[in-house]
C-alpha cells in the first residue's frame, strides 16, 4: 500500500465523489479540498486507488505508512 499527497481532483473546487477510472484502474473519490486529501493504492480490492480528503494529509500519511511498515517487518 502507497500513500500520497493529491493535487487536485478531477475537478478543482467541486466536490468529487463516486468512482472514476484512471490508466486502466477503478478508483474511488471522496474530495472537497485537494489540499487535504491522500491517496492510497490498493491490492486485491474492485479499486486500485482511494482518494479522500483527510484533516491532516501528513500525519495521515504516517500513520498509514507506520502501521504498513509493521505489517510487512
Amino acid at each position: 500500500m502507497e500513500q500520497r499527497r493529491v493535487p487536485d481532483g478531477p475537478l478543482p473546487g467541486v466536490i468529487t465523489a463516486g468512482p472514476f477510472y484512471k490508466d486502466g484502474g477503478r478508483v474511488f473519490w471522496d474530495v472537497h479540498n485537494a489540499d487535504r486529501a491522500v491517496a492510497i493504492h490498493l491490492r486485491d480490492d474492485q479499486y486500485t486507488e482511494l482518494i479522500v480528503e483527510v484533516d491532516d494529509p501528513a500525519a495521515t500519511i504516517s500513520l498509514i505508512n507506520g502501521q504498513a511498515h509493521h505489517e510487512h517487518a
